[in-house]
This record gives C-alpha cells, sequence and structure tokens, in this order.
C-alpha cells in the first residue's frame, strides 16, 4: 500500500501554490501528463502494489524484518530515480517541518508493521481491506487536530466502513476480536496518522505561497522520507535476525523494493500530477481487488462476509474521494 493512496486528505490541491524560492528546495521540470497517461500510471500504481501480499508470502521473514527490507531497498531504488533526473536536492522539503517528519516516519512504520502482520494472520485480501479504514480514520484525525470540516456524508462513510468492519468480523455469530481484526484496525489508525502528518506538510507549504511556478516534488520526497526511516527504525531488530537466520532469496527482495515500492510509488506520484479532485487518485483503488484475485488463485480464504465488508470499506473511502470531488 502507497502512503499517499488513502483519501482525497492524503494529496496536495490541484491547485496548489508553490513556495517562495529557497535555496535546495526546487525544481522540477517535469511536465504534468495528460489525464490518459496519469490514469495510466495510477492503475499501475495500484495494481502492483496489490502484490505486496505474494512477496511478503515468498520472503517468509517476520513483518519487521520485510518492513526493513522494503524500506532499505525501496528508498535505494528511489534515491536513483532523484539522482537521475537531478533533482535529489528536493529532499530538503523534510526539513519544513520536523513534527509532521516525525509522525510520518512513525506512523509509516507503524502503519507497515501491522499491516504485514496482518496479511500474515488473515491472508492477502484482508490486510488490504483492514488498511483503507485508514482513509476513515484520517477524516477523524484532520478534524480533531487541524479542526478541518467534516461533510455530513463523511459521517455516513465512517458508519459505512465500521459495518464493513463488523461484516468481515461476522459479529452476529459472536466471534470475538481475534489478533489479525486488532493488528488490520491498527494499521488503520496508524495510517490515518500517516495521511494527518501529510496534510501538516501541505498546510506548511501553504504557508509559504509565491510567484514560482516550479513545483517540488513533495509527494515524492514523503515516499522517499517514509521508506528510508522505515528501514532504519526496524534495522537494528533485523540485524539480530539476520545474524541467526538466513537472508532470503536475493532476488525476490530487490524485486520487492522495486515493483510494489520504488516502481508504484514512482507511477502514483506521476499520476498524481494529473489528478483533479480525485478523478485520477480513484484508480488506485484497484490495489485491494488485485489482492483479492491473488487470494484467491493461490487459495487463501475468501468468505462472502470478507467480500461484503471490504466492499463496504472501500465504498467508504471512495464515498469521500468523490464529496471532495464534487465540491472542488
Amino acid at each position: 500500500m502507497f502512503p499517499n493512496s488513502v483519501a482525497y486528505y492524503s494529496i496536495p490541491r490541484a491547485d496548489f501554490k508553490p513556495f517562495p524560492a529557497r535555496k535546495g528546495l526546487v525544481s522540477t521540470t517535469v511536465p504534468k501528463p495528460s489525464k490518459v497517461a496519469g490514469r495510466s500510471f495510477m492503475f499501475l500504481a495500484g495494481f502492483l502494489m496489490g502484490f505486496v501480499g505474494l512477496f511478503i508470502s515468498a520472503l517468509g521473514t517476520p513483518s519487521y524484518v520485510t518492513a526493513c527490507l522494503r524500506g532499505l531497498f525501496g528508498s535505494a531504488f528511489l534515491t536513483i530515480f532523484f539522482i537521475v533526473r537531478k533533482n535529489f536536492h528536493q529532499v530538503n522539503v523534510i526539513r519544513l517541518n520536523w513534527a509532521a517528519g516525525g509522525i510520518l516516519a512513525v506512523s509509516n512504520a507503524a502503519t507497515i508493521f501491522f499491516y504485514f502482520t496482518t496479511i500474515l494472520i488473515g491472508g492477502f485480501a484482508f490486510g488490504a481491506f483492514m488498511l483503507y479504514t485508514g482513509g476513515i480514520f484520517a477524516v477523524i484525525f484532520v478534524r480533531l487536530i487541524l479542526k478541518e470540516r467534516v461533510r455530513p456524508l463523511h459521517y455516513f462513510a465512517f458508519g459505512l466502513a465500521t459495518m464493513g468492519v463488523a461484516t468481515i468480523m461476522e459479529f452476529w455469530s459472536g466471534v470475538q476480536l481475534n489478533m489479525g481484526i486488532i493488528t488490520g484496525i491498527l494499521s488503520g489508525i496508524c495510517l490515518g496518522a500517516n495521511t494527518l502528518s501529510k496534510k501538516m506538510y501541505y498546510k506548511t507549504l501553504d504557508r509559504r505561497v509565491g510567484s514560482l511556478k516550479q513545483f517540488p516534488e513533495v509527494p515524492m520526497v514523503l515516499a522517499w522520507w517514509s521508506t528510508l526511516t522505515l528501514g532504519i527504525i526496524f534495522l537494528i531488530p533485523t540485524l539480530f535476525y539476520f545474524a541467526e537466520s538466513p537472508f532470503p532469496n536475493m532476488g525476490i527482495v530487490v524485486l520487492f523494493g522495486l515493483i510494489p515500492t520504488a516502481i508504484a510509488f514512482s507511477s502514483f506520484n506521476y499520476g498524481l500530477r494529473a489528478d483533479r479532485g480525485g478523478d485520477v487518485l480513484i484508480l488506485s483503488y484497484v490495489e485491494p481487488v488485485v489482492a483479492t484475485a491473488l487470494s484467491a488463485i493461490v487459495g487463501q480464504n475468501l468468505s462472502i462476509f470478507l467480500l461484503l465488508g471490504g466492499a463496504a470499506i472501500i465504498g467508504a473511502n471512495i464515498l469521500i474521494l468523490l464529496t471532495h470531488s464534487n465540491s472542488d
């Protein structure tokens, strides 16, 4: 799951204006893609991120180790992308709001850890559906902390998502909370906090509005920061793990850092340039569809209640997205 891909709150407005020129903070000359190109790249991003569960299963390592490998190799590829495009200096954007940067790093690491743990417990589709509750928690956090207005339909979306989680739990059968549900909800809560940190960055940038026409690649920088700190946070326990266990297949590790991480993140951010009110972003919701298809292919349990509950959660996120689209 790409850190910027849940709910409209995680992306800058299409009419966002860049801040005044400061040495080391700008710029990019990458042109804005057409709608067709933007949608194609966004679909590709969601499609590739849907394969995360398959890589987790293939690696067979604990969640914190898998998270560390994704962070280290993903950030390495993103760093190469920055260097090739000669705009690595833009990572200095992180210095504009260290508090938000700290929240982003910690919440992203927690999100990935709980997400990967949920996948190991309940399967690809289960993990993806539970992660998408993050869009609902993001609405709550920006309302409580940033005091942003919550539209009436957002309350309905929250209820719909809650109903989706309850359906996945099959609450009518008297089933108690299991570890998969707990880690799944925690992944959503942490993703909501992750989205909040990005919103804080965009508010910081809004206070630096100027006449500069060049737009810094903030979403890509935040993705780089998220993956880099992800690897660093879990590095020490991972080193202890490999002191007693063999390193997994290097080919799988490299592909994990490249395909559903670096390429997916880059495709997402390129497609995001063409987004207006969520008309491109909505294609990233192919991710849980791919995860569900892979679950079926590898023979994981897909109950009708999991599919119905997952559909309700995704529907709640789309409702929030479309609400913003209609209000712009």
